[in-house]
């Protein structure tokens, strides 16, 4: 008696209550005549499951007593974890205005405590732990496939738990690109310090896969017989193959056929002489120019459509010629009609 302090006070039936509302306890004596127990302020209307040993659980109380919009705010993205807070939220349990709300939660962000992702406000030490689970998740993958350039983008994301926004790990990822601790490359994420590595069985395997791609040309073999000259499993095969494309040294075209480099940029020197002098290229004359069967000639023309060397036409195909600059394009249409 006298005294006072927190406390957690379980209804049987909802109530309407907001934090910063009063309220008075009364018991019940015999003669019906309620006694007053004690009063006091309502600090959390939706408060967490914790211990009373939780030190975190008085801070946060502590924090909510100075009824600061911005302790308000910090306190409950806190807590809200990896799933973030959305501001709707923010002022349901703070019964605060959407201003307000927006007001505390910029003060916090210059402040350094919260971050903006997206519709989701995160704590500071949320990101961080964002951010260190996918360092961990990057080189854990690194270990295991050490051949590959990095993980899938997709996978990355996916490997973080359920509840886990989107737009919350995206801003991780910026952050530790911006920080330069990852590299995005394509599709895929991989520590800066990664680099892949061959031991000496994948080295040897890469030189006979060279080997056997010089010596067909541009009748290059199927990606099953190549395997199988070679003497590795296929999803090995399929790893060394893209090590060898991001080296330079073969070039994949569409049906998972592997070409030579030298003769692949010897077929372009040839289609683009053919165009010095023509302004298409049928079919017919695209075949004999690369000299191989149909099996090879054409993914090797889908290859270079690809490359935005040719573009096909109907039955021809044609240079594809680099787009002007705008100023250019604008210059050449003002002087056509004097020409």
């Amino acid at each position: 008696p006298g005294a006072s302090g927190f406390a957690r006070i379980h209804l049987e039936a909802p109530m309407v209550l907001l934090p910063g509302d009063r309220f008075v306890l009364r018991g019940f004596a015999r003669t019906a005549v309620g006694a007053t127990q004690g009063g006091g302020t309502i600090l959390d209307v939706a408060p967490p499951h914790r211990r009373r040993s939780d030190p975190a659980l008085v801070a946060d109380l502590e924090a909510l007593l100075s009824r600061d919009a911005v302790a308000d705010v910090v306190v409950r993205v806190r807590r809200a974890g990896l799933a973030g807070a959305e501001r709707r939220e923010l002022a349901r349990t703070t019964g605060r205005t959407p201003e307000e709300i927006g007001t505390a939660i910029e003060a916090a962000r210059e402040r350094g405590d919260l971050f903006v992702a997206g519709g989701r406000v995160l704590a500071t030490d949320t990101i961080v732990r964002l951010e260190r689970t996918l360092r961990d998740t990057l080189a854990a993958y690194h270990r295991e496939e050490p051949l590959r350039p990095g993980m899938p983008a997709g996978a990355l994301r996916g490997a973080l738990p359920e509840n886990v926004p989107r737009e919350a790990a995206e801003l991780a990822l910026e952050r530790l690109a911006s920080d330069g601790a990852i590299v995005a490359e394509s599709d895929h994420v991989r520590l800066a310090s990664h680099r892949p590595t061959l031991d000496g069985a994948a080295l040897a395997a890469c030189e006979k896969i060279v080997s056997r791609l010089t010596e067909a040309g541009l009748e290059a073999p199927a990606q099953k017989d190549l395997g199988a000259h070679v003497g590795v499993p296929e999803a090995t095969l399929r790893d060394l193959l893209a090590h060898l494309e991001r080296e330079g040294r073969i070039v994949g075209a569409p049906g998972d056929l592997w070409f030579d480099a030298p003769a692949v940029e010897a077929l372009r020197e040839r289609v683009r002489r053919h165009f010095d002098a023509n302004d298409a290229l049928d079919t017919k004359a695209y075949k004999a120019l690369i000299g191989t069967t149909r099996r090879t000639a054409v993914p090797l023309m889908e290859l270079l459509d690809a490359e935005r060397l040719t573009v096909r036409r109907g039955e021809v195909r044609k240079l594809r010629v680099p787009a002007q600059p705008a100023s250019d394009a604008a210059s050449s249409d003002a002087e056509e009609p004097q020409s």
